[in-house]
């Protein structure tokens, strides 16, 4: 019966891993792009700062919100939830320059604070979805396991090593 229950927790404990890899690897995708497609696109490098500021303010607003959704519809269901929102603010990243070509006049300025515009809501977004599901990892690792020093290892080893999978040159991609 140990055995069974072992091989649960290690699923658990690989499920939670996983979590933290995958969406601290997609976070650190944008982080080196971004800033070149800003540049390539001749927007103001000033603005970067407030589009990844965004990104900072989302993720410190949306835990103690969203914190009391983790009782009611369950921890599972919001990181869930968190997960599909990140990959749909990743898709709508990944056209933000197509979109604002297809929405904008000729006029220069226009067309460079709608992309500064849609940067800075999508990355207050992703910033509010990856806090949520960073928020609920830890929170379902301090819940599951009585080992909490050696989950939150895993837990941090798996955030770390999610940082450095996704760092690629640009040319690669």
């Amino acid at each position: 019966m140990s055995s069974s229950r072992g091989g649960c927790h290690d699923r658990r404990r690989l499920a939670l891993s996983l979590i933290a890899i995958i969406s601290n690897a997609s976070y650190t995708t944008i982080a080196p792009i971004l800033p070149l497609e800003i540049d390539k696109h001749n927007i103001p490098e000033q603005w970067v700062s407030l589009i990844f500021l965004a990104f900072s303010i989302g993720s410190s607003i949306s835990p103690p919100l969203v914190a009391r959704h983790f009782e009611t519809i369950g921890t599972v269901n919001v990181m869930s939830y968190s997960m599909i929102g990140m990959s749909i603010t990743f898709w709508f990243i990944g056209h933000v320059f197509e979109t604002a070509e297809l929405i904008s006049s000729n006029n220069t300025a226009d067309h460079h604070m709608l992309i500064v515009g849609m940067l800075t809501c999508l990355q207050f977004f992703l910033g509010a979805f990856f806090s949520i599901v960073t928020t609920g990892y830890y929170s379902l690792a301090t819940l599951i396991f009585t080992e909490r020093e050696c989950i939150m290892s895993y837990d941090e080893a798996s955030v770390g090593i999610g940082h450095r999978v996704m760092i690629v040159p640009y040319e690669w991609i």
